[in-house]
């Protein structure tokens, strides 16, 4: 994802995962039997609680991983610390940068990892499945009016992500606008009379504990000049699904197509 170039002698059978969509991705290629190492976090599928720790995606533990003797490593370069990963390479472990901000380089991704441990062939049945259910959701949701959306993703302080994340796209597909797409930094710090001011139709809670029962969905209550909160046009979603590049990716990105068209279909039908 970086454009560079990555060639093996022969197909990786020892991968070290740095982050946990690259672990799923490689199980969704059909490679995640080759993998000796792995990151908090790695939860799905559940094959993957079974595999070792090297740390965290911030802090991984370079002695765990040199013990592990990985012919790949796949890291994500916007995620895993440049001093670890360019040591790795320094000293000639190949090391593949993930970094799939968009449907095409998540689908990419996968069909990569298939190539780069000669299990090409379950790497593109999943990528052709992918690949249909993208379109089917262009055909749905393309031309519909839009919904302007508040997607939080943390409620201490208010953190919400930009247009260059991934899940940016998903919005788009389905014909929603993210409010906070101009920011600069790809998950901003805001606070509520930020939100105030830009009045989403929608507000999409991708938390997890406290979102799902209910706790900031209450706080958010406090705000009725909000159009989301006057018309109760506030939702929940699983954060795992939607918040990591991964197949699962696309399913929530359907789901979260069925909760704005229900916001559309109130809104415009008034």
């Amino acid at each position: 994802d970086l454009g560079r170039q990555l060639s093996l002698p022969e197909p990786a059978r020892r991968i070290v995962s740095l982050a946990p969509h690259n672990t799923e991705n490689l199980f969704t290629a059909g490679a995640g039997d080759l993998l000796v190492g792995t990151v908090d976090h790695s939860d799905f599928p559940e094959q993957a609680l079974a595999i070792p720790r090297v740390g965290n995606y911030k802090q991984a533990n370079f002695e765990s991983i040199l013990k592990l003797k990985p012919d790949l490593i796949v890291a994500w370069s916007s995620g895993n610390p440049d001093a670890l990963v360019e040591r790795l390479e320094e000293l000639g472990f190949p090391v593949f940068y993930s970094e799939p901000t968009t449907y095409e380089r998540i689908i990419g991704n996968i069909e990569r990892f298939g190539r780069l441990t000669d299990r090409e062939q379950p790497a593109s049945e999943a990528a052709r499945e992918m690949r249909a259910l993208l379109n089917r959701l262009k055909i749905a949701y393309s031309g519909q009016p839009p919904v302007a959306i508040f997607y939080q993703v943390w409620d201490q302080p208010i953190i919400t992500l930009n247009g260059q994340h991934s899940v940016s796209r998903a919005l788009e597909i389905c014909g929603g606008i993210n409010v906070f797409a101009d920011e600069p930094t790809i998950a901003p710090r805001i606070n509520v009379e930020g939100v105030i001011s830009r009045n989403p139709q929608l507000i999409l809670l991708a938390g997890h504990e406290n979102a799902q029962s209910g706790g900031w969905r209450e706080k958010w209550n406090k705000w009725p000049a909000i159009q989301a909160v006057a018309r109760g046009h506030i939702k929940y979603v699983n954060p795992d699904i939607i918040n990591r590049p991964t197949r699962r990716f696309l399913e929530g990105t359907q789901e979260i197509c069925e909760l704005i068209d229900e916001v559309r279909n109130q809104e415009y039908a008034e």
